[in-house]
């Protein structure tokens, strides 16, 4: 699909794993939660928006 603007990083991800994993959530709604999330764009804030539709998911950021 074409599109006039350009859908930021994390949104793009969030949107492109939902889709492959055939989960329907209203695209919008998931960019309005990212964008109000304080560590967006951060990993943190894709793991608590995932977190928040109830999409399982951890994160492993911190120590090796």
């Amino acid at each position: 699909m074409f599109s006039l603007y350009k859908t930021p990083n994390a949104e793009a991800a969030v949107f492109k794993l939902l889709k492959k994993l055939s989960i329907n959530i209203d695209r919008a709604e998931v960019s309005a939660e990212l964008e109000k999330h304080p560590d967006y764009p951060g990993l943190l804030a894709i793991s608590g928006v995932l977190n928040n539709f109830d999409v399982k998911n951890s994160n492993r950021i911190g120590g090796y």
